[in-house]
């Protein structure tokens, strides 16, 4: 069981895996080759209508990740010798 994901079963096929954030705010298709569809919604979720999404396509997840995750650090770092509180 995800924390984050619902497998949407009805789109889901064997090469490809399509789910949801259950709350309507994402929603991912990741394809056989390795490649990432995503979606984020904003104003409202999917569920609620909402169409008003940013789009990603990322065919390298563990380098996006990577990147993501050092970006924050970096951030951190940054926001923390000025003396301000950066949210993450």
């Amino acid at each position: 069981m995800s924390q984050f994901w619902k497998v949407n079963q009805e789109k889901t096929e064997d090469s490809w895996l399509e789910v949801e954030d259950p709350e309507g705010w994402y929603k991912a298709v990741v394809k056989w080759d390795g490649c990432v569809h995503l979606n984020r919604f904003f104003n409202l979720p999917f569920t609620q209508g909402g169409n008003d999404s940013d789009y990603l396509h990322v065919c390298d997840l563990n380098d996006f990740i990577d990147r993501l995750t050092e970006l924050r650090d970096l951030a951190r770092q940054h926001f923390e010798k000025t003396g301000d509180e950066w949210p993450w």
